[in-house]
């Protein structure tokens, strides 16, 4: 499990082009490197088509403005944050579908917007508006077998982002 976090970690930073595993000069060979651990780990854990989960992942990643990121606090077993600086959304991965809580506050606007996306199958599920409270709790939906991973996203609600790993429109 703790794996597959630092593999999203890796991801997220091979997919923006960030130089986690190496100083600046070597940002291009580390790209390459964060994206084969990254696939390298979610193999490791039994993931069934890790080189899908990065596709799916870069997707997502794509579905929304590339501002500087950074990392935010979240209370739960195998979760980590991020957040966009400007506050127009943030990103929670939850290994194994455990529960957390975070800050939703820190989302820009009167209004939040969530979703479930599945980086496996790169499915999104929409919760709707969410709750705008400094320990909001959040459960993973069940999927009736293994616990999977999912990636909670929330947006600012008059941003109009499309549906995460997608260009669609959401539906207002």
């Amino acid at each position: 499990m703790r794996g597959r976090v630092v593999a999203w970690r890796v991801t997220v930073a091979a997919v923006l082009g960030l130089p986690v595993l190496a100083g600046p000069a070597q940002a291009a060979p580390a790209v390459v490197a964060q994206a084969s651990f990254a696939q390298a780990s979610f193999a490791r854990d039994g993931v069934p088509d890790p080189a899908a989960v990065i596709r799916n992942l870069a997707a997502l990643l794509a579905s929304r403005p590339t501002p500087r990121l950074e990392t935010l606090a979240v209370v739960g077993e195998g979760a980590s944050a991020v957040r966009a600086v400007d506050g127009a959304f943030l990103l929670v991965y939850s290994s194994g579908g455990h529960p957390f809580a975070l800050d939703t506050t820190t989302v820009r606007g009167a209004r939040a917007h969530g979703w479930w996306f599945d980086p496996v199958g790169g499915t999104a599920l929409d919760l709707g508006t969410v709750e705008k409270a400094p320990a909001a709790r959040f459960f993973p939906p069940d999927t009736g077998g293994a616990p999977r991973d999912r990636i909670l996203v929330v947006d600012d609600a008059d941003a109009g982002f499309p549906v995460p790993g997608t260009s669609t429109p959401p539906r207002p």
